[in-house]
């Protein structure tokens, strides 16, 4: 899109091979090019948020929580890449994007990619390294606003997936058939990544074990693409959730039935740690002439109830020249039930006394307002993109966001309570 390429990274695996491979092609004659080039994107933005006092808008859930008002740190962005090629089958590409993070991140954390990449045939690649896992139709450039019409990816769908990296192996073969390309691809691998969810302390998500596949299909401007994948893992460290849930399962052992339920229930809604994830995705992107289309949907299942998601999203853009116009609609849907604040003090009183009960009851409460962290929201985008250089994009965006009660687990220093705040943002985009 708008002449991009796709970023991709550098590695030090496959190094045996690199020699190998670097020593043959010294007794081929080639043409003189550089093997190493640098190039680089970044984004300088700002938004304001009304319409929704206290609260902070957000691109991602790895951004720190904020207060709202005007901010020049949640689209700005600079991103740095170098790429050294051994040969034409070898490459190694490195890229290193600095954004604001949660203060718990350690300076790795600003390493995206970092891989190897081996074109094993003409058909055939493989990747072995840090690379972005493939769930998007974006992935591999969610961070290139450049590269799209819009100010960021949509906020229903892509806010929900911190991760940005995973270390493992991917291999894609592509194949024609006549007029219609087809390419599949099958990538394993794990990460981790430092995210804010409103405690004092940043929690970490971690994906372990993840693997699954991709097909596409290409004809024309349309692309059509599937994923479905699988992880073990989930929202991990968080010190005062582990305190709860140690609370509620000593209220599990109590000879009181409803109260050892409840407590039960509350667990199951309002816990972290692990648990499998199975990811499906399908989405299509149709480019020709001035229209460009992009539409997904995303389903999340899950032993977590936090994770079990569901969010789709369509965003539709027409060239004029050096201006386009776009429009985007999208909407994010929990699907676990919101837990209930329980009625414990009257109950336990008997049994353990005014104080304990009165501590039993403090526990349950603050357990259902954990869990009550759901995403419930609606949104509707406009905006305006002016490419006044080949390599320079200037945009404004408003958004109108439709949250509902107990649904705005995106958002920082979020209430319970409905909301429906407006979001208007300015970017100067640019690639190097």
């Amino acid at each position: 899109m708008y002449g991009v390429r796709r970023i991709t990274t550098l590695a030090v695996s496959l190094a045996l091979a690199a020699m190998s491979l670097a020593a043959r092609a010294e007794e081929e004659p080639t043409e003189t090019i550089s093997p190493l080039r640098f190039n680089g994107f970044g984004t300088v933005g700002l938004t304001r948020l009304s319409n929704a006092p206290g609260w902070g808008f957000r691109r991602d859930t790895s951004q720190p929580y904020n207060d709202g008002g005007t901010r020049a740190d949640t689209d700005s962005r600079l991103g740095l890449q170098l790429n050294y090629t051994v040969n034409p089958q070898l490459e190694f590409v490195g890229q290193v994007l600095l954004r604001r993070r949660p203060a718990s991140s350690v300076p790795l954390d600003s390493l995206e990619w970092a891989f190897a990449s081996y074109r094993a045939t003409d058909n055939t690649t493989i990747r072995v390294g840090r690379t972005a896992p493939d769930f998007f139709l974006i992935s591999d450039h969610r961070n290139v606003s450049f590269a799209y019409p819009w100010v960021r990816p949509n906020v229903d769908a892509y806010s929900l997936l911190p991760l940005f990296s995973t270390n493992g192996a991917d291999i894609t073969h592509h194949w024609d058939l006549g007029d219609v390309r087809w390419s599949a691809k099958l990538f394993a691998g794990a990460g981790s990544t430092r995210v804010s969810i409103g405690t004092p302390n940043d929690a970490t998500y971690k994906m372990k074990s993840l693997y699954g596949g991709v097909l596409s299909r290409e004809e024309g401007g349309l692309m059509l693409r599937a994923t479905l994948a699988r992880s073990q893992g989930g929202l991990q460290d968080v010190p005062f959730v582990d305190q709860l849930d140690a609370g509620l399962a000593s209220l599990e052992k109590l000879p009181v039935p409803q109260v050892a339920a409840e407590a039960t229930q509350l667990r199951s809604l309002s816990g972290y740690g692990n648990g499998y994830i199975n990811y499906l995705a399908v989405g299509a992107a149709y480019e020709a002439g001035p229209w460009i289309i992009n539409a997904e949907f995303m389903r999340l299942n899950s032993d977590l109830a936090y994770a079990r998601t569901q969010f789709a999203y369509v965003g539709v853009a027409r060239r004029f020249g050096e201006v386009s116009v776009f429009g985007m609609t999208g909407a994010a849907h929990s699907n676990a039930p919101v837990p209930t604040v329980p009625q414990w003090q009257a109950q336990l009183a008997p049994l353990v006394g005014p104080a304990l009960a009165a501590q039993a009851q403090a526990l349950g409460t603050v357990a259902a307002y954990v869990g009550n962290a759901r995403v419930y929201q609606r949104s509707f985008s406009v905006g305006a993109r002016w490419d006044l250089h080949p390599q320079i994009a200037l945009k404004l965006q408003l958004d109108h966001f439709r949250i509902d009660a107990n649904g705005g687990g995106i958002w920082g220093n979020q209430s319970k309570d409905a909301a429906s705040p407006n979001v208007v943002s300015a970017t100067m985009d640019f690639v190097f």
